[in-house]
């Protein structure tokens, strides 16, 4: 499977990546997520990172297929049906299915959220996104109430037959109505209640409602302009680079715990700077300039807004230098790693060419014997 992104050079899907996006698994509780399913290795984890199928959720701590990637997942896992050479090709993944855009490859979340509610907060964006929240019509609330009059006028006329054939004390089956009255109006309040609850319930997982809730509490690309959502997926890929690189997960990175706050802390002081400079730059660009000194104003302010975004694109490369030297000491044991099977196998064949000397010394004697034999045969032959 060859897709080739938006940038026109082919991107292969090597079979290890099929595998993984094949073998991918629903995600409880979650209607239409999908996540790897098992260990992968890196490599091929962040090549489908870089085809923009699948992307980290850090509440989850799993790995999501993006709705680039659920779409490759639908097509590798469709059954295979006999059809026109066209057909087949409109089912394979698309250039735009697998095209990476400009901004951030995941919403910035304030570090005191909670892994649960970072985790409902993506779910809850995902939703919004793909629209995968069915509309329910809510059940006429008249239907129960019918439901009960109507029980209550049978049971009613039955009781009245029953006191008449049996001659039951009046007094007593009223007393014994009242008691199922109360017993049936005590249900009936109760349902009421647990339908309340449930509607409840029901309100507070809608996404819209979910994503107001955490308000000026996490960033995403819908509300920075394009400059700073190229600055803010570089500061995302950086620590994202880090907080997945086998240095950091075998500890070698300061402490595990103590490197994955900080650089959380690091890049949601980012996504705060760079929402402020788009809100900044957005009302730059739309305050007029009718004097001379409105536009010596907005002068100052661009002036201002350039050194604080500087600042900023400092702070990042820093951060991108980071990564870079985790990157390079994660190449440096990949290649030790290598080098070291590599010298095992050169030690083996050495080990095993070790014998063939022996090995030809036996057989140039097995041959000289033979020929020692055919002479002495040879003589010892009365007809030769």
């Amino acid at each position: 499977m060859s897709p080739t992104p938006s940038g026109g050079n082919p991107a292969e899907i090597t079979p290890a990546m099929t595998k993984a996006l094949r073998k991918a698994e629903a995600v409880p509780r979650e209607p239409g997520m999908l996540r790897l399913r098992g260990e992968h290795s890196s490599q091929t984890v962040d090549a489908l990172e870089r085809r923009d199928l699948v992307a980290y959720d850090h509440g989850g701590g799993h790995w999501l297929l993006t709705k680039s990637g659920r779409k490759v997942h639908a097509s590798l896992t469709a059954p295979a049906t006999p059809g026109t050479a066209e057909t087949r090709k409109r089912r394979r993944p698309g250039r735009q299915g697998l095209s990476r855009g400009a901004g951030p490859a995941r919403v910035t979340v304030h570090p005191g959220l909670s892994p649960e509610e970072a985790a409902g907060l993506n779910l809850a964006l995902s939703r919004l996104r793909s629209r995968e929240e069915p509309a329910e019509a809510p059940e006429p609330p008249s239907a129960p109430r019918q439901a009960g009059c109507g029980r209550v006028g049978a049971f009613t006329g039955g009781g009245v037959i029953l006191l008449v054939v049996l001659g039951i004390s009046p007094v007593a089956f009223g007393a014994l109505l009242l008691s199922l009255g109360l017993l049936w109006s005590g249900l009936v309040v109760a349902a009421r209640h647990a339908k309340r609850r449930e509607l409840r319930l029901r309100q507070e997982k809608d996404p819209e409602r979910v994503v107001a809730s955490l308000q000026g509490r996490f960033v995403s690309a819908d509300a920075l302009d394009r400059p700073a959502r190229e600055l803010l997926l570089r500061a995302q890929t950086a620590v994202d680079t880090v907080l997945r690189s086998s240095p950091h997960r075998q500890g070698l990175l300061l402490d595990r715990t103590r490197n994955q706050v900080v650089l959380a802390d690091i890049e949601w002081s980012l996504a705060e700077s760079l929402l402020r400079q788009s809100r900044n730059r957005r009302r730059i660009d739309t305050t007029p300039t009718p004097g001379e000194r409105s536009r010596r104003a907005a002068e100052r302010a661009r002036a201002a807004l350039d050194k604080d975004v500087a600042g900023v694109r400092a702070r990042i490369k820093v951060l991108e230098s980071y990564a870079d030297k985790v990157r390079a000491a994660e190449r440096e044991e990949e290649d030790r790693r290598a080098a070291e099977v590599l010298e095992a196998i050169t030690a083996d064949v050495t080990q095993a060419g070790a014998a063939h000397p022996y090995q030809d010394e036996a057989l140039g004697s097995l041959v000289q014997a033979q020929e020692l034999a055919l002479r002495v045969a040879s003589l010892s032959d009365p007809d030769a």
